[in-house]
């Protein structure tokens, strides 16, 4: 390995003032452009011709320098070089502090604060997936906040190009332990975009609350915590925190990734609402796929038109979730309406909603009858039950109408 050293000049060009860092991948210096005077940061290749490694981590910084993310909250790489056999990214140094650091001095952000600095980094993000790349490692420490509050995502060394060369080895774990989604840990090779919206939602958790969500240390123990239990609500921590802040980023730290918003701009279009969202008191779902129910009209991961009527669970595993149901001829079964209940059918119902009436035809038994569900009648769902409600209205129960839909 080869370090940069204070005081040497790379190129006749780029003098070394300081080692800010040595991580994983890469040498980090401050030093200053002589041809401009300006200060940057040199983000040098550790491994040299002959390490193991060197071959998968020089394709890599190379794959790297050929993508350029412009954006006022994306760290900017200006030039990019081999240098002795390594690759230097050459990018802009920023004035500031880690969110890191921030947070350390002082605990937790306003609320206000916190919508603005996600608008910020929710824009970054989207200018780099825009780019065909997704970061893998957004965290406070890789976040630099300026006097006037403006963050900066720094730190693209991890990265992987969504239509690139797949140099991350299947079954590969790349990121940090407790801002990683959790298909990133089985698998850091297959994450796409909402990986990072789920780092996203954790860094917005932790500014809102002062603590991270999960606490596990070890990827196995991290990967067995987020998959089997959802956080606390950041507003049940901090009750001064919106509703619809805390259902986002709630929505954010989702383990089914279909369930976390569909992209970049959906999140920051989500926080702009935030301040005037109203409170709600259950998990809103689209019947024809599973989905987080993020609009009021139409489902942004099917595309499907919802209608105005609900399935809202009372009892069991699913109490508190209400599925909206879409209009449309589809199948329904466990996929998405709990994954993780099995005593649900893969193939429970055959809907059809449309022209004011909801229909259902149970797959589980043969010779069963199509029937339209009644307003305020109580449909069993395996070890669940849930009331039919027509339109906006509460539900009425109705017992003389009960639907047993067992699988």
């Amino acid at each position: 390995m080869i370090y940069s050293k204070v005081d040497a000049v790379i190129r006749a060009r780029y003098q070394i003032e300081d080692i800010l860092a040595v991580c994983g991948q890469a040498c980090v210096t401050k030093a200053t452009d002589l041809t401009t005077r300006q200060a940057v940061v040199l983000r040098r290749q550790l491994t040299s011709p002959g390490d193991p490694g060197y071959a998968e981590e020089s394709a890599r910084f190379a794959e790297l320098a050929s993508v350029r993310v412009f954006h006022p909250n994306v760290v900017e790489t200006i030039d990019a070089f081999q240098e002795q056999g390594q690759w230097v990214h050459v990018q802009r140094f920023i004035e500031g502090q880690e969110l890191k650091a921030v947070l350390t001095d002082r605990g937790r952000l306003a609320p206000a604060e916190v919508i603005t600095l996600g608008k910020q980094l929710s824009s970054g993000l989207g200018a780099i997936h825009a780019a065909g790349l997704v970061h893998r490692d957004v965290k406070p420490a890789n976040i630099m906040v300026d006097d006037r509050g403006d963050a900066t995502i720094i730190d693209l060394g991890i990265s992987k190009r969504v239509w690139g060369s797949g140099l991350t080895r299947t079954g590969a774990y790349v990121g940090t332990v407790g801002y990683s989604a959790p298909e990133q840990v089985t698998d850091s090779s297959t994450c796409d975009a909402r990986a990072d919206l789920f780092g996203l939602g954790v860094v917005l958790y932790e500014c809102l609350t002062g603590r991270r969500p999960f606490t596990a240390d070890t990827p196995e123990d991290y990967l067995r915590e987020v998959t089997s239990k959802a956080p606390l609500p950041a507003r049940s921590l901090v009750p001064n925190v919106p509703c619809g802040l805390s259902d986002l980023c709630s929505a954010a730290l989702s383990a089914q990734r279909v369930d976390r918003p569909s992209s970049a701009r959906e999140f920051s279009e989500l926080l702009g609402r935030c301040v005037d969202a109203p409170i709600t008191g259950s998990i809103a779902r689209c019947l024809a796929c599973g989905g987080r129910a993020m609009s009021d009209s139409t489902c942004t991961h099917c595309g499907r038109v919802f209608s105005p009527s609900r399935l809202s669970f009372c009892s069991g595993p699913a109490r508190d979730q209400t599925f909206v149901i879409s209009e449309g001829n589809y199948t329904v079964g466990r996929a998405q309406l709990n994954p993780h209940d099995r005593s649900i059918s893969r193939r429970l119902w055959r809907v059809f909603a449309g022209c004011g009436q909801v229909c259902l035809t149970q797959l589980t038994e043969l010779l069963q009858p199509t029937r339209c569900l009644v307003d305020g009648e109580l449909v069993y769902v395996g070890q669940s039950a849930a009331i039919f409600s027509r339109g906006s209205q509460a539900p009425r129960w109705r017992f003389s109408c009960l639907t047993s839909i067992n699988s």
